[in-house]
């Protein structure tokens, strides 16, 4: 199947289901973003609501499913061979959220996209390739600052999720968690907990990089088998 063609269908299904760095170098072109708007946004409690269930769809159901779905563009995307789907996935994302939102004000920022390279040693083949996704600003908890998807030391393809989390683990508003989505619907939330900026995202994710098995995690609200 051709990837416009793919692409027409993931997108299409989103519709339904929602109605640089300290460690980290960029390792092409592959940049999808609006600029950010630095002002918080002012919505009133209606628009919060609406804001809020388009994030959790966005970032929890819709970009995991579909990860999930393609991996195989995924793969070929981390790997090199498939330049163009990394592109094409980032202009749907953009397209995607702010078609969602419908341009109703406050405007928003849309996600950002881009291919990097976590340097994970002192050599310079030491290093994870990985889609990063930077998210709109998250106004409440669980909704994404970032995700991070990556194929690990075992060959599985993960998609890992920093969230706003609970401001009684201190930092006020200003700590994110790490979670992630398995590719049989599981959930889990690893307790690991770190700053919201970019370069400590990618701090917090490092033990999943390094290792060949990752942290287990400490939370599975959905009961069954636990993401690892």
């Amino acid at each position: 199947m051709q990837t416009e063609t793919i692409l027409a269908a993931v997108a299409a299904f989103a519709f339904v289901a929602g109605s640089a760095p300290c460690h980290a170098e960029t390792t092409n072109s592959v940049t999808v973003n609006n600029v950010a708007k630095k002002a918080q946004l002012e919505l009133d409690a209606n628009q919060k609501t609406r804001y809020h269930n388009i994030h959790y769809n966005f970032g929890h159901k819709w970009i995991p499913e579909s990860v999930f779905k393609h991996s195989i563009h995924f793969r070929e995307s981390l790997d090199g061979t498939d330049t163009e789907f990394p592109v094409q996935f980032g202009e749907y994302l953009v397209e995607l959220w702010n078609d969602l939102w419908r341009g109703e004000p406050p405007e928003t920022a849309a996600p950002g996209i881009e291919i990097i390279a976590v340097n994970t040693g002192t050599n310079a083949t030491d290093k994870v390739n990985g889609f990063l996704i930077t998210f709109p600003e998250p106004l409440q908890l669980p909704d994404n600052y970032f995700a991070f998807i990556f194929v690990d030391k075992n060959r599985s393809l993960r998609y890992l999720t920093y969230e706003r989390t609970n401001p009684i683990f201190g930092g006020g508003e200003s700590v994110a968690v790490l979670c992630g989505w398995h590719s049989n619907g599981g959930r889990a939330n690893y307790g690991l907990i770190g700053g919201v900026t970019r370069d400590e995202f990618i701090e917090v994710l490092k033990p999943f990089l390094l290792k060949e098995s990752p942290p287990a995690a400490i939370w599975n609200p959905t009961g069954g088998e636990i993401e690892y």
